[in-house]
């Protein structure tokens, strides 16, 4: 059995070990994703720890201070979004068992992750393209049409 170790409540190690275990056995999750979901909840269930509480009777306004505290701390948006990912799964896993009625996280908004910016080229490698067909060619001139009409339009 997989124990999350630590200041977690035993309570809390118990059932988020079974959770991790389900996640191995029977979804049969790589040993690095289940890994990266186990330091979610830990966090989760020392930060619910230090207020007294337990993992399986948080709610949502627990759940929502947990990822603005993760957020104070300058986690990413990705990782925000990771961490919530696990709190969703992990309720949605005490539902089914029936140790919960609900899923606190179902409802929480995830933090909106950029998209980076695209690759550009530089000149040298923009003029290199546009002389690399042999315009004396009939494919040659049809390719270096092609790739300025890319070039102009922005593709």
């Amino acid at each position: 059995m997989i124990v999350a170790s630590g200041q977690a409540p035993s309570q809390d190690r118990r059932i988020l070990g079974r959770y991790l275990d389900s996640l191995l056995t029977e979804r049969r999750l790589a040993e690095n994703s289940v890994a990266g979901y186990g330091r979610d909840l830990k966090r989760l269930s020392e930060d619910l720890g230090a207020q007294g509480k337990e993992l399986a009777t948080a709610d949502r306004q627990d759940l929502s201070a947990h990822l603005r505290t993760l957020t104070r701390q300058g986690l990413s948006p990705r990782s925000i979004h990771r961490a919530l990912s696990s709190f969703r799964g992990f309720y949605r896993h005490l539902v089914e068992i029936g140790e919960r009625s609900d899923n606190p996280a179902e409802n929480l908004l995830r933090p909106k992750i950029g998209r980076p910016l695209p690759k550009v080229l530089s000149e040298a490698q923009v003029q290199a393209l546009l002389e690399a067909p042999d315009p004396s060619t009939p494919l040659g001139l049809r390719d270096r049409a092609m790739i300025e009409l890319l070039y102009a339009t922005g593709l």
